[in-house]
């Protein structure tokens, strides 16, 4: 699952439509910096749609709630535009379950055990979330338990003669 960089709001006026960037990850889609030619997506001044470019909000803060007007065929080009810049630049967002749900993790110390908890967001189901310790299924869990043993094996071959330097 991806975490959009960029959402647009649209609301009909009349026959054409009224449209606005509702959010913009700048982290990720830097103002005035960010251009990809290939989606025709650019951030310059302030957000407009202009010969087939989507222009985002861009050095002008001022300008960010501008409100933009577009026809029904643009409308559908900027939001295909939109979709396709939040399916290459999204941000990985790992699952989650919701709170009394379940999900899977390993115990402790690599034991074959994985256990299985109810996600009530306290700072243990956090601390598991955060670690990558947190699984929608016990398969998964068995899954990355077996891969860890054999990275942790495979990582100490490797230092083995780091190993013995040490003692």
């Amino acid at each position: 699952m991806r975490e959009d960089v960029l959402k647009i709001e649209f609301q009909p006026v009349f026959d054409k439509w009224a449209w606005r960037i509702i959010y913009q990850n700048e982290d990720v889609l830097k103002r005035g910096e960010f251009i990809d030619e290939d989606l025709k997506i650019e951030s310059h001044y302030s957000s407009e749609f202009v010969d087939g470019f989507l222009f985002i909000r861009g050095e002008f803060k001022e300008h960010d709630k501008k409100i933009n007007i577009c026809t029904a065929e643009e409308k559908a080009i900027i939001e295909k535009r939109a979709k396709f810049i939040n399916e290459k630049y999204g941000i990985f967002k790992p699952w989650r379950a919701e709170k009394y749900g379940n999900y899977f993790f390993i115990k402790s110390e690599l034991k074959e055990e994985v256990w299985t908890s109810t996600e009530r967001f306290s700072p243990l189901d956090d601390e598991k979330y955060k670690s990558g310790n947190y699984f929608k299924t016990q398969e998964l869990a068995e899954k990355y338990l077996s891969d860890l043993k054999e990275f942790s094996r495979k990582w100490h071959e490797g230092n083995e003669s780091y190993e013995k330097e040490e003692v």
